[in-house]
């Protein structure tokens, strides 16, 4: 069987979603601890995912990995450090 893995990185910028990357912090906040919602008060929304998801932040990038390959995870880590959101075994 063929696996498909979705990475999808967000970089942030003063151009971008967010005025500075120390509003990173605060966005990230509002992905629960698992990965499956997310809620800033003013909009929440429930997501299935295809797989499990991993959320990872540093600096001002914000990456999402939806998978379970772990030499992904892995890699990501390493990059990121350690993942603040969604699927952890």
């Amino acid at each position: 069987m063929k696996k498909i893995a979705l990475v999808l990185i967000l970089l942030f910028t003063g151009a971008s979603l967010f005025g500075c990357s120390s509003e990173i912090p605060e966005d990230a906040s509002y992905i629960d601890s698992g990965g499956s919602s997310y809620s800033n008060g003013k909009l929440s929304v429930n997501i299935s995912w295809a797989s499990f998801p991993h959320f990872f932040k540093n600096e001002n990038i914000i990456v999402l990995y939806v998978g379970e390959d772990s030499s992904i995870i892995e890699a990501l880590e390493d990059i990121m450090g350690e993942q603040f959101a969604g699927y952890k075994e």
